[in-house]
């Protein structure tokens, strides 16, 4: 029988500045320091592209790559073979977590309590905290401080571009734990529904596949896949651009949804459950800050897009804001899909389809009358020009549907 993991309470602070950055957080004494890299990452509030490392006891913790590539001899340890247990033992323990070694943010990482978890609670989860998570690759402490000299200043000579640069929700001051909560992969640890669930899980395997593999967070800024002109680069592997389509689409889908917009999507989850490919529909919220988070209620996986603002995927500005001009049309999945697979000639037709909502009733298409207009004519030269009679019939079937809403 597995033994229950205790919950340690740890403080996380970023040294080395004032008023204090700092976050309280709940996780498992088990977890691996790689698996804890990433949740620093998630309740801190950085994006998770740059190195890290763990300093404790003379040893310095790192990512596989980092340990394998070690040219200077720095005995470096793998990070995915070590607990937080291994590390931190006793309450009032401390260890250094340091995150992107250019700007050298550097961070102190306590135990705060020790505890066993709590019946029905879900780990890891962020109790508090203050401030907010300086910006990416803003010059590290420096940096920074001077960012917000000038953003506490309108009459600045940089702040027009540096207001631009951290976009307009950003509030230094800004924390709140619950947004964290959203982002964290949570599950109840032992205990009622905990390691009982799971065994009774196992029983009913055939009917319900356990996911294969630990549900993935993906910590994504979508200017990394971008080259400098804000296009897609040339020459990427298959993968590669997989990846950007996919995250391009959840952009797409969000941005075509008001701030603070919840919605189950037409976005197929390219996770896995069990030995096959999920194919759920995620879950997509854009959240204030214009931080876009992601879910997939089947398979675990889990996402927040940054830095999408202004790229080829947003939609944001092409979006029909007035009420009394905007149409809803219901269609079949099958007829979505097909409609996604249909050349089309505006941004406003992309908010529609791109922007649908899944439902048990169908799927929802809404938008501007004149973006429907347009799109009208778009399946009317894609029926037009359909390849099999099956695809015809369908593309006027869905032009007859949005039609009868868009002209009655």
């Amino acid at each position: 029988m597995a033994i229950t993991p205790d919950i340690y309470q740890l403080k996380i602070s970023l040294n080395h500045i004032k008023p204090a950055i700092w976050r309280s957080f709940q996780v498992r004494s088990d977890v691996k320091l790689s698996k804890l890299h990433e949740i620093i990452q998630i309740v801190m509030g950085w994006e998770n592209y740059h190195l890290y490392s763990f300093h404790a006891g003379g040893s310095t913790y790192t990512d596989r790559a980092s340990v394998e590539d070690d040219m200077y001899g720095m005995g470096y340890r793998d990070g995915l073979k070590v607990k937080l247990s291994e590390v931190l033992s006793d309450v009032g323990d401390s260890i250094i977590y340091r995150y992107d070694f250019g700007d050298d943010w550097e961070h102190t990482l306590k135990l705060e309590k020790i505890f066993a978890p709590l019946p029905g609670e879900k780990y890891p989860v962020c109790i508090d905290g203050a401030r907010a998570c300086p910006p990416e690759d803003c010059g590290g402490i420096p940096g920074y401080e001077d960012l917000l000299r000038v953003l506490a200043d309108p009459n600045d000579e940089e702040y027009e571009e540096m207001r631009s640069w951290v976009g307009p929700h950003f509030s230094p001051e800004k924390f709140d734990p619950e947004i964290v909560n959203i982002g964290l992969p949570r599950r109840v640890v032992g205990g009622a529904g905990g390691d009982a669930a799971r065994t009774g899980a196992k029983k009913k395997a055939r009917a319900h596949p356990e996911p294969s593999a630990e549900p993935r967070t993906y910590i994504t800024n979508m200017m990394h896949f971008l080259n400098e002109d804000g296009l897609v680069p040339m020459g990427q592997p298959d993968e590669f651009y997989a990846m950007l389509n996919y995250f391009g689409d959840i952009v797409k889908a969000a941005s075509s949804h008001p701030t603070d917009a919840r919605f189950c999507s037409t976005v197929v989850c390219r996770g896995e459950s069990g030995r096959r490919r999920c194919g759920s529909y995620l879950t997509i919220a854009h959240q204030p800050g214009n931080t876009i988070h992601w879910q997939c209620s089947e398979c675990g996986d889990q996402g927040f897009i940054s830095s999408w603002l202004g790229t080829i995927y947003d939609l944001n500005e092409a979006v029909e804001r007035d009420p009394t001009q905007r149409v809803s049309v219901v269609i079949t999945p099958d007829e979505h899909r097909l409609l996604k697979q249909a050349i089309t000639t505006s941004q406003k037709e992309d908010t529609i389809i791109s922007g649908a909502v899944s439902t048990p009733d169908g799927v929802i298409l809404s938008g501007g009358l004149d973006g429907f207009d347009l799109l009208l004519g778009s399946i009317a030269f894609n029926a037009n020009h359909a390849k099999t009679a099956k695809c015809q019939k369908t593309m006027d079937k869905v032009y007859e549907k949005i039609a009868s809403v868009v002209e009655g």
